[in-house]
């Protein structure tokens, strides 16, 4: 899979893990989906950097994702 795809999708689903984490802890549960959510995108965040030939610079980030997206999208 393309690198950039999975530093997209690895942002998303890390992202998405806040909301489950705040959840768990307002109902005081363990936040088993939100902990999963985080390995899962840090993960996948991770294997971008690792599989990308030059790496990710802070600056490229929304080219990247604007360019993911829209390439999806077309």
């Amino acid at each position: 899979m393309d690198p950039d795809r999975l530093l997209v999708f690895g942002a998303v689903i890390f992202v998405m893990g806040i909301p489950a984490l705040v959840s768990a802890w307002t109902d005081e549960r363990h936040p088993w989906v939100a902990g999963l959510a985080f390995l899962t995108g840090a993960g996948l965040i991770g294997l971008a950097w690792y599989t990308s030939p030059d790496g990710y610079r802070l600056s490229e980030l929304p080219h990247v994702f604007y360019g993911t997206i829209g390439g999806m999208l077309h």
